[in-house]
């Protein structure tokens, strides 16, 4: 985890923890039916890492609570990666084994989730951290990723003889697919008042997707596409 991704969890943390609003109410309320905005970071792992860092994530979620210690929850987040690192990057021509970097190459991802997840809640495992009540929870589900990914601004690699044009560029790639995808995480909820949580939530995302390759600049298949989000949230019963 990045320095800049330490410094915004703990501020969470501590935003929730030392609030002090916290009351002492447990998980379950007489209200059925709640809705939580979140923000937070999403952050690329496995071969996506290769390709972007961080960026902020936001979203918004109905909650119904199932059962006195299960929420089932209706999630929709946006999140937005930019400057992929194949701006950056250089290709080998294979006509002179010279490496040529791309000045107007641009890619960036968007990505839309609908996900109903399911929270688990084990209130018998709360505990006071600096007099204040935290429940854990696990929280697993599946959904639909909508994302767009778009390259643009490479040079041709292809081109046959010397001298190389650089303006001579690729056709932009624009991918956009709707894939499914599961995730799977764990949380604590500290209440804020009677019919006010808040959330802090680390969940893991695999997603039936691909993204293609760009070998000339040494980026090969993904498939699937993995990422991690950590989320702070407010819940509002009523």
């Amino acid at each position: 985890m990045k320095k800049m991704e330490i410094i915004v969890l703990t501020g969470f943390l501590s935003l929730f923890i030392l609030h002090p609003g916290f009351s002492q109410t447990p998980h379950y309320s007489t209200q059925k039916y709640g809705v939580a905005v979140v923000s937070g970071l999403g952050m690329p792992i496995m071969a996506l890492s290769h390709w972007y860092k961080s960026a902020p994530q936001v979203g918004i979620q109905a909650v119904y609570q199932y059962r006195k210690n299960v929420e089932i929850c209706f999630e929709f987040h946006y999140q937005h990666f930019t400057h992929g690192s194949i701006e950056k990057r250089k290709f080998q021509w294979l006509v002179d084994d010279q490496f040529y970097a791309s000045p107007k190459a641009s890619a960036h991802m968007i990505w839309n989730d609908f996900i109903i997840s399911v929270r688990q809640f084990y209130s018998r495992k709360s505990f006071q951290l600096l007099g204040k009540s935290i429940i854990p929870y696990s929280v697993f589900g599946t959904g639909l990723y909508n994302y767009v990914h778009h390259v643009s601004g490479l040079i041709y690699p292809g081109q046959p003889r010397q001298p190389i044009d650089l303006n001579f560029l690729m056709e932009p790639v624009s991918d956009r697919r709707v894939a499914w995808g599961a995730t799977a995480g764990a949380g604590l909820e500290m209440p804020v008042a009677q019919r006010i949580k808040a959330h802090v939530q680390l969940n893991y995302h695999a997603i039936i997707g691909y993204m293609r390759p760009f070998e000339d600049w040494g980026f090969s298949e993904i498939t699937p596409i993995q990422f991690l989000s950590v989320r702070m949230g407010v819940l509002f019963w009523f």
